[in-house]
């Protein structure tokens, strides 16, 4: 799946107003590998204009971003943070489901 997440608001002026009454925020679009709706892997990472719902954005590059963060007043981190669920959440439970798995399998059911 793909997911998008704002990174930074940028002021709700009508510098950043576009279409629809909305207004411009920095974003970051990724895509992840899910199993059983718990994500394991991150991939294909790219900025983006964040345009107030998760599936609505501007393909707009990081320079561009860093120009209007700067004439804003504002700062972006060179790479934004994640989720904490999309990051480590959904490997950690992954690992536990694992882990005890092999437990019962040894001493449950040790035939097996």
């Amino acid at each position: 799946g793909e997911k998008i997440i704002k990174v930074c608001d940028f002021p709700d002026t009508e510098r950043f107003k576009i279409s629809e009454g909305k207004y411009l925020d920095a974003g970051y679009r990724y895509r992840h590998i899910t199993i059983f709706f718990i994500p394991v892997w991150n991939y294909d990472g790219k900025w983006c204009g964040y345009v107030g719902d998760s599936g609505t954005y501007l393909d707009l590059k990081k320079t561009t971003l860093d120009g209007l963060a700067a004439s804003a007043g504002i700062k972006l981190p060179v790479t934004p943070s994640l989720p904490f669920w999309d990051s480590y959440g959904g490997k950690l439970l992954l690992l536990s489901v694992v882990i005890v798995f092999v437990i019962l399998k040894k001493r449950v059911f040790p035939d097996l």
